[in-house]
């Protein structure tokens, strides 16, 4: 799912190239995101 996620990701990439810098950001931003709700998922199990 990770890997799928990433994937997706990149192809949203490779179609925004104009704007690659503001693009790497906003991935980075989701990736940091998405590893905090995975952290917290794993924190709030019983």
């Amino acid at each position: 799912m990770y890997y799928q996620l990433h994937l997706h990701l990149h192809l949203i990439q490779n179609l925004y190239q104009p704007n690659s810098a503001q693009m790497d950001l906003l991935v980075l931003i989701l990736l940091v995101l998405l590893r905090v709700y995975q952290w917290l998922l794993f924190v709030t199990q019983p």
